[in-house]
């Protein structure tokens, strides 16, 4: 058998393997690739027939040994047998580049029992130590999945992984892993020149054989769900390192479907879940952490490298998470055609740097509601942009409580965003404005202001606030039936509303009933207004250039 924790084949040969990485206590990866493998007639005593068509495999603690039986029991396993990591006094160890290839569908799973790790840190599951990209280059992990119908693992502490646990290229049929830990993940650069990349526990696409991959694409379903995984460095993008628990990308299947329920991250640096080109995500009941200062919660995208060609996913669901302490944001969803669905989510204690705690991105047909948002928002709590010839539109956004929290505008609608309904959404307190529109034909009902906004009026201490500013340039948009104050009474339009539009021209095209009939503002106090809108403009466009650096793609520059 060969010994593909510390062979010279792993850096070449293995390259165009998908797998994952785990350099410390990890439990396997699966790579792929179409690679030739020596041929085992029997194993080791430690690997034994547990009745299932499968194997029990005992540790040993030394890599050269570890690799081997687990890879020796894949290869021997009958297809939906099980191999048992036993829990012994010491863990698996994989080096610090041995991985396991799978090609058919088996489970993998760890026994129960307590593991001291090095650097003292106890693993409660089977755990294999070391294993992930190979050498330096290398797209594969601990366990990396070879043309396999489909595959599950399950209670496996990955402990020091490279790149990512577990890696799929060419599967067909459902991947399931469940009930893992994933800690002290290692950043790798990959063979494409980019990095160093963490993708934690999963990470799986088409990656073609130019870009170091095999091509090979995911059908089926992957079906993430119950697993703790802590997330910490990465590559720098802008102010982003790009590090993530999961990543899947560049799947042509239309019927493809991600998972990822019920799972726990803490994340330092980097964003939860990253499904790029991914057209069907499903999202739900999953907690996350980011620490102080650093952390985003998902980002769900999709593109097509290497032009940067934006295309759209299918059906995205994402409800009932929490995230607390978003430092840089919570959820995001760039380029999307929808359906759309972000309901019952909270997001807790911003800061959201990046522009909002929800942010729509040149996206349709997504629906925004019932979430809470609180803490103070460094710019919006909930964003709609886009690229001028890519905009957000035909977009709901009703019933979110953004009264716990406080930001320069609490509800931001971008130019080019267009047909954007927004219905009985509760305003806190904002620097600026409660509702700052540049688009045009969006439609705003029964929203209710029940933070301090004194109104569109120059006070002692320097011009106020009030609830909604319509940029000049705005066109047609709606607006009735609001509320303000704590208590919910009438709203003064005179007040409370500053159309440019009716202060420069003497004219609007916007809907907003009684406008018409105020008394126009100091043109000094109006121009005051506008610089201070145009600050925020720009502060929002240099902070989406920040966080995608030099990977900005046409129309955002």
């Amino acid at each position: 058998m060969a010994n593909f924790g510390n062979s010279a084949m792993s850096r070449g040969t293995f390259m165009r393997g998908l797998g994952v990485a785990g350099a410390g206590v990890a439990a396997g990866m699966m790579g792929f690739g179409g690679v030739a493998r020596a041929q085992e007639t029997s194993c080791s005593s430690y690997v034994v027939p547990n009745g299932t068509g499968g194997f029990n495999v005992t540790p040993t603690g030394d890599a050269n040994q570890d690799v081997t039986n687990v890879q020796c029991a894949l290869e021997h396993a009958t297809t939906g047998a099980t191999i048992l990591l036993k829990a012994a006094p010491t863990y698996f160890n994989f080096g610090d580049y041995g991985k396991v290839y799978l090609t058919k569908d088996v489970t993998i799973m760890g026994e129960a029992g307590t593991i001291t790790l090095p650097g003292g840190k106890t693993a409660t599951k089977s755990a294999i130590v070391g294993g992930g990209c190979g050498a330096s280059g290398d797209f594969a992990g601990s366990i990396t999945c070879d043309s396999a119908i489909g595959f599950t693992v399950k209670n496996i502490h990955f402990h020091n992984s490279h790149y990512a646990s577990i890696v799929a290229h060419n599967s067909n049929g459902t991947i399931e892993i469940t009930g893992c830990k994933g800690t002290d993940y290692i950043a790798t650069e990959i063979s494409v020149g980019w990095g160093p990349f963490l993708i934690g526990l999963f990470h799986g696409d088409n990656l073609p054989p130019e870009f170091g991959g095999p091509g090979g694409d995911l059908h089926g379903t992957v079906n993430i769900h119950h697993n703790d995984l802590e997330i910490k460095g990465g590559m720098m993008v802008g102010t982003m390192t790009f590090a993530t628990a999961t990543m899947v990308n560049d799947v042509s299947d239309l019927n493809f479907l991600l998972k990822f329920n019920s799972n726990t991250l803490t994340i330092e640096d980097g964003v939860g879940m990253y499904p790029a080109s991914v057209r069907n995500v499903e999202m739900i009941g999953n907690t996350i952490a980011p620490l102080p200062n650093a952390g985003f919660g998902p980002l769900l995208g999709t593109y097509s490298t290497p032009h940067f060609k934006w295309i759209t996913p299918g059906n995205v669901t994402i409800t009932d998470n929490m995230i607390t302490n978003p430092f840089l944001g919570g959820f995001e969803i760039d380029y999307a055609e929808g359906p759309v669905l972000i309901k019952n989510n909270q997001m807790l204690d911003g800061p959201c740097i990046w522009g909002g705690a929800i942010l729509l991105w040149s996206s349709k047909n997504c629906t925004i509601a019932n979430n809470v948002i609180t803490g103070n928002l460094d710019f919006s709590g909930l964003l709609v942009a886009c690229d001028p010839d890519l905009p957000s539109y035909n977009n709901t956004i009703s019933g979110n409580d953004l009264s716990g929290s406080s930001a320069a505008a609490q509800v931001y609608i971008s130019p080019y965003s267009h047909h954007i309904s927004c219905t009985n959404n509760n305003y806190g307190p904002a620097a600026f404005t409660g509702l700052y529109i540049e688009g045009s034909n969006n439609k705003f009902t029964n929203e209710n202001f029940l933070g301090n906004y004194p109104g569109w009026q120059l006070g002692p201490m320097g011009p106020y606030g009030g609830c909604i500013y319509l940029e000049y340039g705005s066109q047609y948009n709606q607006v009735t039936a609001l509320k303000n104050g704590l208590a919910l009474q009438g709203f003064a339009v005179c007040n409370q509303i500053l159309d440019i539009n009716y202060e420069l021209d003497n004219q609007t095209t916007n809907s907003v009933p009684g406008l018409t009939k105020c008394n126009k503002k100091d043109p000094s106090f109006v121009q005051n207004m506008q610089a201070k809108a145009q600050e925020l403009s720009k502060k929002l466009e240099q902070k989406r250039l920040a966080k995608w650096g030099s990977l900005t793609p046409p129309g955002r520059q």
